[in-house]
């Protein structure tokens, strides 16, 4: 049990001008929640700090997350260039959260970075807390995403993957998909030649929303 704090679980690679560290993480049968600080997460897993080409992957099962400003974050932060970080859930429940979960290929300045996150018969319901100002809603992902600065990255990719999993009763959106992702939009567009893929099998998402960059990117360079 992990509750009022600015993160229930922070798994991230620091290594600064470090390359080839790997993080393997497994995290079974958790309560997460009431991570409500400025930027908390119930749980965190990211590169930060500049480092190249290392690696992160976590398996998560059975998990509860909920009464958070987000529920899960997963990404690659802080200058980041060529590093991966791999996400697997199975039966984990994300609710009553600002946001539930958000993915991202890189933030910011990071570049040519890949996260990849699979979820197996996992529930994203009743996200619908005011207290986030970082994609409220079910699950949001971005190949990149620029917050509160104009700077984008290049090159990063979101792969996702969601089986037999649950949305339901998300504010905004059950599921946000964004090529690049600025937020708020008033900053501009979030860098060029970032990806978001998304597979769904066995996955109904009520409310979709996909943008290739929000806003938009006049020369269309993310999808």
């Amino acid at each position: 049990l992990a509750t009022n704090s600015q993160r229930g679980i922070d798994i991230r690679n620091v290594a600064s001008g470090v390359a080839g560290f790997v993080i393997q993480a497994e995290i079974v049968d958790n309560d997460l929640h009431f991570h409500r600080g400025s930027t908390a997460q119930g749980i965190r897993i990211v590169h930060s700090g500049g480092v190249s080409g290392n690696s992160i992957t976590a398996h998560l099962n059975g998990n509860r997350i909920f009464d958070s400003q987000v529920g899960l974050l997963a990404q690659s932060i802080g200058n980041t260039n060529g590093a991966s970080v791999s996400v697997y859930f199975t039966g984990d429940r994300f609710y009553d959260n600002g946001g539930g979960v958000v993915i991202g290929g890189g933030f910011t300045a990071s570049s040519n970075n890949t996260t990849n996150f699979t979820a197996v018969g996992s529930v994203i319901e009743n996200n619908t807390a005011p207290f986030t100002d970082f994609y409220p809603g079910g699950l949001s992902i971005a190949g990149n995403i620029a917050f509160q600065v104009p700077t984008g990255g290049s090159n990063n990719t979101a792969n996702v993957t969601l089986r037999n999993c649950l949305f339901t009763n998300n504010q905004v959106a059950d599921l946000n998909v964004f090529g690049a992702s600025s937020t708020p939009v008033s900053i501009g567009p979030a860098g060029t030649n970032n990806r978001a893929n998304v597979k769904l099998f066995g996955t109904i998402t009520p409310g979709l929303r996909t943008a290739d960059s929000d806003p938009a990117n006049p020369a269309g360079m993310n999808s």
